[in-house]
Order: structure tokens, then C-alpha cells, then sequence
């Protein structure tokens, strides 16, 4: 009994650690609360979403996938289930699991919500798979006093932004990613510059930012030569970062960008963070990257508007 009392205890301190965004915290006291009692559903699905939020998607999906086994009826297990495996990078599988939430509990609005964001071929697919899909909808607001069905469910649900954790504080993660950011623009100058030499024309003066770059320019060339650099730039990101979620230089500084809930970064999001995203950043002084110093999540204006997270690469430990 003083075990299953201390499991239940640690079950709880986990569930408040994981609503307050305190992963490696949460972790620790749900790891122990299934140690304490494997057949506790509410621990195993907890430590599975915790596991997402990790990185470690296998064990994530092997948690929620058995806790989905023992309690099938439960829409907000299966819903917990198919962010896990968005995060996975398995969309189908993800549609499967909001499907099968929505339809045990048709009002399942955050079910609702993920499957209407999914890709139009993904939701052929599912129609595929299962046949006639619920009808999409705008998710309700949540409860105006922040309560939902279960108080253990009410802590994943509080925290349904899923900001990952990064594994670093703050200050390392500004200069790692300072770091990589020279490293980028080294990178993409060089292939810049080679390209300016064959076309025969002036590089303007200040060839790593973008915004003085053309402010200092004196002729069409000049512009021209600008833009090309601005165009590589942006490409050289979208296409990293949609491919493996790592530029050369986060490669270096063992970095990776994520989607805020954890999972790959859409070639929407990689252009939003790397046009729109980065010119908030530049244009007050460039604070919009010194808010990763002291945001809660480390997010620059970029990385908030891209609805992405800069996170320690997994191969790093």
C-alpha cells in the first residue's frame, strides 16, 4: 500500500510538473511512478507524452499505444496518441488516432482541431483507411475555469501548446545559436560571393546582413546581387530545415529545429520563420533575436511566429 500511496504521489507531482513545462522534472517523477505501479494507465500515458516531448518517439508511442490498449474507449488517450505520432513524423497514423478519439467522443475539439490542420492527402488517406471521416470544425474554447474531466488529463491538456524542451538554458542556447547563425551566413556569403564574381558585379559592403546590404547599395547591380543573396539564404533554411531540421551550422553547435509541439518543421513553417519571422527580428535592433535570452520556451520572434522551437540534437545526449 505504501507503495501504490507513493506512486500515486509522484503520479500527481509529475501531472503539475508537466502542466508548469517542467519536462526533465516531470520525467523523473512519472518514470518512478511506473516503476511503482506498471499497470497504471494514467502514468504509463502521462511518461508516453513526456517521452514525445523528449525526443524519444518509440518509447512515446509504445506508452500511449499500450495505454490506448487498456483504456480504448478513452478519447483523450487516443488524441495524446496521435501527437505522439505527428511528432514521430507519421501524420497517418496521427489522423488514425484523432479519428478514433472523435469518434468515441464526437466533441473532441483538440481531435478536431489536429485533424483539420493535417494535410489534405493525409485526410484522403485516412478516408481511405476508415472510411467516411468526421466533419471538421474550429476547436471551442477551452472551459472558462481551465478544468477538464480528469485532474491528471487537465495538466497534458493545460500544457496542449506542447513546447518542447530544449535541453539547454537560456544562455547556451543564445550563444549556440549565434554560433551556428555566423556559421550560416559564412556558408551561404561564400556561395554568394562566387556567384557575384561570375556575374561580374560589386558585393556590396556588408555581405552577412541582408538589411544593410541593400540599404548601402548604389546600383541596380548592387540590388541584384542582394537579392540573390537574400533568395539563397531563405532557400538554403527552408530546405534544411524541412530535410533534416539542421543547417550547417546547427549541425556544428549539435542543434535542431523542431515544431513547437515536438515534431519536423513543414515547409510552411521553415518559410514564415526565415522571411517574415527573421525581418521582425532585424528591424527593432535586432531584439526579436535576443528574446530567446530571456523567453520561457527560447523563442526569437522567428521561431513564434514559424510556431518552431531551437532544441539540443538527441545525438549530443
Amino acid at each position: 500500500m505504501a507503495g501504490a500511496s507513493t506512486g500515486g504521489k509522484q503520479l500527481e507531482q509529475g501531472a503539475a510538473a508537466l502542466r508548469e513545462g517542467q519536462v526533465a522534472v516531470a520525467f523523473d517523477l512519472l518514470a518512478h511512478a511506473v516503476a511503482d505501479n506498471a499497470e497504471d494507465v494514467d502514468a504509463r500515458a502521462l511518461l508516453g507524452i513526456v517521452y514525445s516531448l523528449k525526443g524519444f518517439h518509440d518509447s512515446a508511442l509504445r506508452s500511449l499505444r499500450g495505454a490506448v490498449e487498456a483504456r480504448p474507449d478513452d478519447a483523450d488517450l487516443r488524441f495524446h496518441l496521435g501527437m505522439a505520432s505527428e511528432r514521430a513524423g507519421d501524420p497517418l497514423a496521427a489522423a488514425v488516432a484523432y479519428h478514433g478519439a472523435l469518434q468515441r467522443q464526437s466533441a473532441h475539439q483538440d481531435s478536431r482541431r489536429r485533424l483539420a490542420e493535417l494535410d489534405p492527402k493525409v485526410l484522403a488517406m485516412l478516408r481511405d483507411t476508415c472510411g467516411e471521416v468526421s466533419p471538421l470544425a474550429e476547436p471551442a474554447s477551452p472551459p472558462a475555469n481551465g478544468v477538464y474531466p480528469s485532474a491528471y488529463w487537465a495538466a497534458a491538456f493545460l500544457f496542449r501548446d506542447y513546447h518542447v524542451d530544449t535541453g539547454m538554458g537560456k544562455s547556451e542556447a543564445f550563444f549556440r545559436r549565434w554560433a551556428a547563425c555566423i556559421l550560416d551566413h559564412v556558408a551561404v556569403g561564400l556561395v554568394w560571393a562566387l556567384l557575384a564574381v561570375a556575374l561580374g558585379v560589386r558585393i556590396p559592403a556588408a555581405i552577412f546582413v541582408i538589411g544593410p546590404a541593400l540599404m548601402n547599395t548604389r546600383t541596380s547591380a548592387d540590388v541584384f546581387v542582394g537579392c540573390i543573396y537574400y533568395v539563397l539564404f531563405v532557400g538554403y533554411e527552408v530546405v534544411c530545415l524541412t530535410t533534416t531540421g539542421r543547417t550547417l551550422g546547427k549541425r556544428l553547435l549539435g542543434l535542431t529545429v523542431v515544431s513547437e509541439n515536438g515534431g519536423p518543421v513543414d515547409a510552411g513553417q521553415a518559410l514564415l520563420r526565415a522571411t517574415i519571422g527573421r525581418l521582425l527580428c532585424d528591424i527593432p535592433l535586432y531584439v526579436g533575436y535576443l528574446r530567446v535570452l530571456w523567453n520561457e520556451h527560447q523563442q526569437g520572434w522567428h521561431d513564434r511566429l514559424g510556431r518552431t522551437a531551437v532544441v539540443r540534437a538527441r545525438d549530443e545526449g
